[in-house]
């Protein structure tokens, strides 16, 4: 993986590219993603992140092994109300168009979702969320309620 970053005052460029091989099915999968992203970050209560990648597979079509190509994005907003607490939204999408339509995926892989998230820190390494996600397949909501600790 590399990565290239320089931040300007108050926004972050980043730049990168990472590749790799893993095994799937009866073959191996070599991929290679490629992304940029803008943040803006005014040091006190907001921030607002906005990445697009683009990608490749050679073996994403189990069990034909044909390879595709594959691209996303997203833009997040976070509100800070302490050190602590804090409330996110964001909206995002993927668009593989040689893969076969399927559930959560109506267009042949094109599909958008948002995202509503209040979490609260509860320790230096650990957090617990909420959030609803939106898909546009039904329309659908699922809620999560998710405890990371990292370590």
């Amino acid at each position: 993986m590399g990565v290239a970053q320089d931040t300007l005052g108050l926004v972050t460029l980043t730049g990168y590219r990472y590749s790799g091989t893993r095994p799937l099915g009866a073959g191996i999968d070599q991929f290679a993603r490629s992304g940029f992203a803008v943040v803006y970050n005014d040091f006190s209560r907001w921030e607002w992140d906005n990445l697009i990648q683009t990608g490749w597979d050679s073996n994403c079509n189990v069990p034909f092994h044909v390879g595709c190509a594959s691209s996303g994005g997203l833009t997040q907003l976070r509100y800070m109300f302490d050190r602590r607490l804090y409330a996110e939204a964001r909206y995002e999408g993927t668009n593989a168009p040689s893969l076969a339509p399927g559930p959560g995926s109506p267009n042949g892989g094109f599909y958008r979702d948002g995202l509503l998230m209040l979490g609260y820190g509860t320790g230096e390494n650990s957090r617990i969320t909420l959030e609803d996600v939106i898909s546009n397949a039904a329309p659908t909501h699922v809620w999560n309620l998710q405890f990371t600790l990292g370590i």
